[in-house]
């Protein structure tokens, strides 16, 4: 008998999961292990993806289920497809599966992930699940992206952070204030005793020194207070201009005080140089970390529109992403 909305409910850890949530380079990793070792919470890992192509209620789920079978996040967890399963009930499934894969004995109370994008979307197949937004130093986070080529220029990386707050301002309107709350990553590696005791009160469950092991049995290292404000030796003056001129209100908004750097000067012509900017600094940074053959037969196969080559392009991306988090 297929499992449905009902039957999956049963489990109150999956009826109300833990969301991490936040701009990718926030601290939401490091934050997840932490939690993820205290003996009564279990994390499963990123989660946005399941919305990241997901189809509308009346559309067929065949163009999201091929979709799934390339992708990097579903590969790894070996996940199932269930077809007689609904969209927003194949996502409940698909959290079902992860958790009774790193949790078989389903010992542990309480269980979460890391949702960095599409949280109305979470919101709506979880309401009543906890959410803890964690937030950086938006310079931080752009110096982050731009060393992992991840973006290619402090331009785009200020619109994508500005994006990614206020994306978070809209969904939280919607989440009961006693289901959400707040942190800011630089609090977490100065005190991240007192913090984390203030997550566990939120989320149910005892302090224990336990979360403060994480580094043991994984690659991060053990707090570190240095870890925040690194954006004042990995930027050049250049991105710090540019990214403060796109997100200074926000980083006042966010409590961070401003480089004291002058304004970045913004041409008409501005705003598409640094867009060919970015583009260039990307396509480099993806030849230098998949190679040329590979990003070529990628950005060949896609204006082609040959979707059995795509396919086999992105099982080889995912190869090389997944030995990277070895």
């Amino acid at each position: 008998m297929p499992e449905t909305s009902a039957t999956l409910g049963r489990d109150s850890s999956i009826a109300e999961p833990i969301f991490i949530v936040g701009a990718t380079r926030s601290g939401t990793t490091l934050l997840s292990l932490m939690l993820g070792h205290h003996p009564q919470i279990v994390f499963v890992g990123e989660y946005e993806w399941v919305w990241d192509f997901a189809p509308g209620a009346s559309l067929p789920l065949e163009p999201y289920y091929e979709w799934l079978a390339t992708h990097r996040h579903f590969r790894r967890h070996r996940l199932r497809v269930n077809r007689s399963l609904r969209f927003e009930d194949q996502a409940r499934d698909f959290l079902h599966q992860m958790r009774a894969a790193a949790d078989p004995g389903k010992e542990r109370a309480h269980v979460g992930c890391q949702v960095h994008r599409n949280y109305i979307d979470a919101l709506s197949v979880w309401p009543r699940a906890r959410f803890i937004h964690i937030v950086r130093d938006g310079r931080d986070v752009c110096a982050s992206w731009i060393k992992f080529g991840w973006l290619g220029n402090a331009y785009v990386a200020g619109l994508s952070w500005c994006k990614s707050m206020t994306e978070w301002k809209a969904a939280k309107t919607h989440i009961d204030p006693s289901r959400r709350t707040e942190l800011r990553f630089e609090d977490l590696v100065k005190s991240p005793a007192a913090e984390l005791a203030r997550l566990c009160e939120f989320v149910g469950a005892p302090y224990t020194d336990a979360m403060l092991n994480y580094h043991k049995d994984t690659t991060y290292e053990p707090v570190d207070p240095s870890q925040a404000g690194k954006w004042r030796q990995q930027l050049s003056r250049r991105d710090l201009r540019v990214f403060e001129s796109v997100a200074a209100r926000e980083l006042a908004e966010q409590g961070y005080a401003p480089s004291g750097e002058p304004d970045y000067s913004m041409r008409p012509w501005s705003r598409p140089m640094l867009l060919a900017e970015n583009a260039l600094r990307h396509h480099d940074a993806r030849v230098k970390n998949f190679g040329f053959r590979l990003w070529l037969a990628d950005i060949v196969s896609q204006r082609l529109g040959l979707r059995a080559w795509q396919a086999r392009i992105r099982l080889e991306f995912n190869e090389i992403e997944n030995s990277r988090m070895l």
